[in-house]
């Protein structure tokens, strides 16, 4: 990989002749005016914008097929002034959002001619504003030009602005701006304002003049296979080319269309929409996931005989056609909703996949769901994953890339479920144990599982960061307190609801509530997000509860032991503490409820790390 700098005048050379385009596979320009600005501002105040990346292709025998810069609104208004590709051309991998802006921007023809269109505008300073301070970018609709008189130059530096689209010429028109019949009679600004409106415009023609991208160029060595692999570690400053989107498009090469078909899936059957609305890569590792599960040791072959290993990006990309056809018929034959319907069986409620800890490694659970011989099997499955998924989200496994982990993960729960030691579920569950304890042993020393004290001090903590520890103790709350407090009705947060009953995690003692009643209290304010003080709810019982005390609402709603005791245990308020949530709210109140619920929740989630189906019930 070398890295190369492109001037503003040499970027714009270097699109307009094809020497620099775009692969097929590129998701649309989807910037709006507001980010535009943002780039505008950032340039000007010469801070950096970001590198690029650009993939060289081979002389005439391209990897993907390339195709020009363009606009989203106006698919006509392509950059370029070239007939045929050119024999070499270099790939943006990454900065198609900002090179395309800077297009727009700087030159005086890519823009729509259609003011219907969202980018059918031109750009302009404002000489009386500081570079780079609010106000010091303006975006004008093309059929406002010419009734503003900002359709030229002279009129545009009458009022105090420079089109953007004439940066190269900045040098010869600075002197309109002194010229009489620039302005109308009687209106020319004094000579102080037009000095300063001078070194305004001087400043911005350095400030281009000086201007670099950075790009890093990959060797046309490299083949698709490896840019999806690169797809999936970039850091990008633009909208991010999906790892699905380089996977339909080799597809599609072998007549399979897959973003069709995924569309079509989601219709025929329900469950597919869990697998891949907010990331539909999630659904390729599905595939690919639950196509190696059929036995993991074997390392099916893929494209062009090459192992299918894992669930990297090369994998993915290797993953044939055969292998969706294989999954298109488990998931339209109710198999898939099934393996679902078990999964949330497994964790004791229902849950949101993307939002849970390592969603990926959910895929899993499927795959080798999917793929189990009989019921036993999926019996074990469900014992042993849950207690892998514990361990591997409280031990932050993944945390340091799942990727390398994933396919050695398979083959330990295809092999472990498959142990022929006896038809007895508890000697076989003693056997897993200690194979999971083996499986997730770090370093020399450190413990298999994350210990109950561990636990209960994190649920009383307010400093645990978001991540995978934080996503499952919210996963948790979700699926194990799936009864609302005030209304008993089950929480559902895995379809939608309508609105008054979607469901919302809510403090049992309201922050709005201690905020105004710290006095004595001011401990418990500080402590109000652990999650000891958290509990599901519908957004209609959250917003009766959110400003009032656990005592008030009780009463309110005419709560007692004796008939509301079912939800209250769901949530691990026993009779006892019962007493203290309904009794008036003092300090050492507060501290003994949420001591005595993350002690409770702490057992339950350290069980959890178990292979067995202590602490969660399964009706």
């Amino acid at each position: 990989m070398k890295i190369k700098e492109l001037s503003l005048t040499d970027l714009i050379k270097d699109v307009n002749s094809g020497e620099i385009m775009l692969p097929g596979f590129q998701r649309d320009y989807v910037w709006d005016t507001g980010k535009v600005s943002e780039l505008l501002i950032s340039l000007f105040k010469a801070r950096p914008i970001g590198m690029a990346t650009s993939w060289l292709q081979p002389q005439n025998k391209p990897h993907t097929e390339p195709v020009r810069f363009s606009l989203k609104d106006d698919r006509q208004i392509q950059f370029g002034d070239f007939a045929q590709t050119p024999s070499v051309t270099s790939l943006i991998l990454d900065g198609r959002q900002r090179i395309t802006s800077i297009l727009h921007v700087f030159t005086n023809n890519f823009y729509p001619k259609n003011s219907k269109y969202a980018h059918a505008n031109r750009w302009f300073i404002n000489l009386d504003k500081k570079l780079g301070d609010d106000g010091s970018i303006k975006s004008v609709k093309i059929n406002k030009l010419k009734p503003s008189n900002m359709d030229t130059v002279a009129g545009c530096l009458s009022q105090g602005f420079y089109p953007l689209d004439a940066w190269s010429d900045i040098a010869i028109n600075t002197p309109t701006l002194f010229m009489d019949g620039t302005y109308p009679i009687g209106e020319k600004p004094p000579e102080e304002v037009l000095k300063r409106r001078t070194e305004i415009l001087q400043n911005a023609y350095k400030i281009l003049m000086g201007f670099k991208l950075p790009i890093a160029e990959i060797g046309e060595s490299f083949g698709l296979s490896d840019v999806c692999e690169i797809f999936e570690i970039l850091n990008t400053t633009g909208t991010r080319v999906s790892v699905f989107d380089l996977i339909h498009t080799f597809l599609f090469q072998f007549g399979y269309d897959l973003r069709s078909t995924h569309a079509e899936l989601k219709k025929d059957a329900p469950s597919i929409h869990i697998f891949g609305d907010a990331d539909p890569v999630f659904y390729s590792q599905l595939v690919t996931s639950t196509w190696i599960a059929q036995d993991p040791g074997l390392k099916p072959l893929g494209r062009d005989n090459q192992a299918i290993e894992g669930i990297k990006a090369g994998s993915l990309l290797n993953t044939t056609e055969e292998a969706y056809k294989h999954f298109e018929k488990l998931a339209t034959s109710g198999l898939l909703q099934e393996s679902l319907n078990e999964l949330y069986k497994c964790f004791g409620g229902k849950f949101i996949l993307q939002d849970s800890a390592y969603p990926v490694s959910l895929t899993l659970f499927f795959a080798t769901n999917l793929n189990a011989e009989t019921p036993e099997y999926r019996k074990r499955l469900s014992a042993l994953f849950r207690a892998f998924y514990y361990r591997n989200s409280l031990l932050k496994r993944y945390t340091e890339g799942y990727l390398t982990k994933y396919a050695e993960d398979l083959k330990f729960l295809h092999d472990t479920i498959r142990v022929k030691n006896t038809e007895e579920f508890s000697v076989w569950a003693a056997e897993a144990s200690q194979r999971l304890d083996k499986h997730m042993q770090g370093e020399p020393g450190d413990p298999p599982a994350l210990q109950t004290e561990t636990i209960e001090a994190q649920l009383l903590s307010t400093e645990l960061t978001p991540g995978a520890q934080h996503q499952l103790y919210t996963m948790y709350l979700l699926c194990r307190h799936n009864l609302d407090l005030l209304t008993a009705e089950k929480l559902d947060v895995a379809f939608k609801n309508p609105e008054e009953k979607s469901v919302e995690i809510h403090h049992i003692y309201p922050k709005q509530w201690l905020a105004k009643n710290k006095a004595g209290r001011e401990q418990q304010l500080a402590m109000v997000d652990c999650f000891a003080n958290k509990v599901p709810l519908t957004r209609v019982s959250n917003g009766f509860w959110k400003d009032k005390a656990p005592n008030t609402v009780l009463s309110e709603k005419r709560k007692t032991w004796a008939n509301s005791a079912s939800q209250f245990e769901k949530c691990k308020i026993d009779s006892e503490s019962f007493v203290l949530l309904a009794d008036q709210p003092s300090a050492e109140n507060i501290t003994k409820l949420w001591a005595f619920r993350a002690k409770k929740m702490a057992v339950e989630i350290f069980n959890a790390q178990k292979v067995d189906f202590n602490g969660f019930d399964h009706s």
